[in-house]
């Protein structure tokens, strides 16, 4: 083996040429075997072209956790040139870090659709959602937008069904019924708080499909207070709960820092 290694370096020595040209004809054969099929795939179909795939998402699969909530996030956010990352656990893949400390603003309006703004602190973006974003997820939740800020009462006709010891229930019905998914819900309002406690919604199928519920309920500062609901879906097989903890009334803040710019930096002195 050593004489062999000794008469291979006297021949690269002696015959230079040679052993360039021996180097040279079959990188040039490799490049082509690469680079035809590339450039004339339908000329040379028995060849694999070489596929230079330069974008980040696909370094993870179409199926790992991390990809799945950075699709959503940029479904919801219409997001573009930017990799959403979260921090997933076992138990609880929909937490991701991204959403933590997530601020969320509505205007609300009598006369009009409310507006509406979400801060991610993770990702430092603050975004206007469009009216017609209001009947999709809340962050990946079984939630709406417009669960969480409220459906405007002119957007519904309403009829009083029934009136038990507990509860008036009433039918709700769309006045523009193409512009949402379901028919009808129904709504168990509390007689003694008028809190909505219970919603069922109806499709147009007529297949119940998704209800909210009040878990619980407090009164604070002398007014009637939801902390505790939750949402299920029948179509996923999901449920989302929600919690609201130090909940306060009249606290005295301007109505000037109900802005984006405030959205994204909160003054201190109404943090504490």
């Amino acid at each position: 083996m050593k004489k062999f290694g000794l008469a291979l370096a006297r021949f690269s020595v002696d015959r230079p040429r040679v052993v360039m040209w021996l180097t040279l004809v079959p990188t040039v054969v490799l490049l082509l075997a690469a680079a035809l099929p590339s450039v004339w795939p339908r000329a040379f179909p028995w060849l694999n072209g070489v596929t230079v795939d330069t974008d980040p998402e696909n370094m993870l699969s179409h199926d790992e956790a991390v990809r799945v909530f950075h699709d959503k996030m940029k479904r919801e956010f219409s997001l573009h040139d930017i990799v959403v990352l979260g921090v997933v656990n076992e138990e609880h893949p929909e937490r991701p870090a991204d959403v933590r400390k997530m601020a969320f603003m509505v205007w609300k309006h009598l006369d009009k659709d409310d507006d509406r703004w979400l801060y991610l602190p993770a990702l430092d973006l603050a975004k206007r959602l469009a009216a017609s974003d209001k009947r999709t997820s809340f962050v990946g939740s079984d939630f709406f937008y417009e669960d969480v800020s409220g459906r405007g009462i002119a957007e519904d006709t309403h009829e009083l069904v029934e009136t038990t010891d507990e509860f008036y229930v009433v039918k709700n019905t769309p006045r523009s019924p193409d512009s949402v998914e379901f028919a009808h819900y129904t709504t168990w309002i509390d007689r003694q708080t008028f809190v909505p406690m219970k919603s069922e919604y109806v499709d147009k199928a007529g297949n119940y499909y998704r209800g909210h519920k009040v878990i619980t309920s407090e009164t604070i500062d002398g007014k009637p207070t939801v902390t505790k609901a939750e949402m299920v879906s029948t179509k996923t097989g999901s449920k989302t709960v929600v919690e609201y903890s130090k909940v306060k009334y009249d606290v005295g803040l301007p109505e000037d820092i109900f802005t984006e710019r405030y959205l994204r930096r909160a003054p201190r002195q109404h943090l504490r």
